[in-house]
């Protein structure tokens, strides 16, 4: 009973194509798959799952960026490394994990 209450709060699809929306318009493919990463865990295949088809990435594309995401340690096993809702620095977080996962940067060890 729990599990499936859990399962029901979980947003949907539908629910993260919005969101994505409001930060752009139309939503881009990168920023769906990073998005849907914090909701169904760092799996490209789990990702792809649940919403590939609708934000216009291929399987082969969502493998791809979660090989660069865990290479740079941004996907650190079963966990994402960075706290995308924390208020003060989870914004810059997301959008610095995007550049790096698209190629732009790269993270040096601190």
């Amino acid at each position: 009973m729990a599990l499936r209450k859990a399962h029901q709060d979980l947003p949907s699809a539908d629910d993260v194509m919005r969101s994505v929306s409001e930060m752009e318009d139309p939503p881009r493919p990168d920023t769906v798959f990073l998005a849907c990463s914090g909701i169904v865990g760092p799996n490209p295949d789990e990702i792809h799952r649940f919403i590939g088809g609708r934000a216009g990435f291929s399987r082969r594309q969502a493998r791809n960026w979660g090989r660069r995401l865990r290479q740079q340690k941004i996907w650190d096993g079963r966990k994402i490394a960075a706290n995308w809702l924390d208020k003060k620095t989870g914004g810059s977080a997301f959008w610095l994990d995007l550049a790096v996962m698209d190629g732009y940067l790269e993270r040096t060890p601190a």
